[in-house]
């Protein structure tokens, strides 16, 4: 698909019902989108409070901590662990 869109001008498509249908599929490709980002935060959100076991991003050891908050950035949802900010969900191993 994306090498027909580069080889196409959007200007004047094959046809219009093969670009109302390609416009259809990245707009449900952008809800998915949306809607798993959704859930990763939401997931994210309800670990404050909890005590977990991590991996710490700046040394990489092994550690445990209270979750204090939840960030929202570009990478996805990263946890502060007791004054460690930037913790990615995928480095906690363990929710007590």
């Amino acid at each position: 698909m994306i090498a027909q869109l580069q080889a196409q001008n959007p200007l004047e498509p094959a046809n219009g019902n093969e670009y109302v249908t390609e416009l259809a599929q990245f707009t449900q490709l952008e809800q998915t989108t949306n809607l798993a980002s959704a859930s990763e935060l939401s997931s994210a959100v309800q670990l404050i409070g909890h005590s977990v076991s991590y991996t710490d991003p700046t040394t990489g050891a092994a550690a445990t901590g209270k979750v204090e908050s939840v960030q929202s950035t570009t990478a996805g949802p990263t946890l502060t662990i007791e004054g460690v900010p930037g913790v990615k969900i995928a480095s906690v191993s363990e929710v007590k």
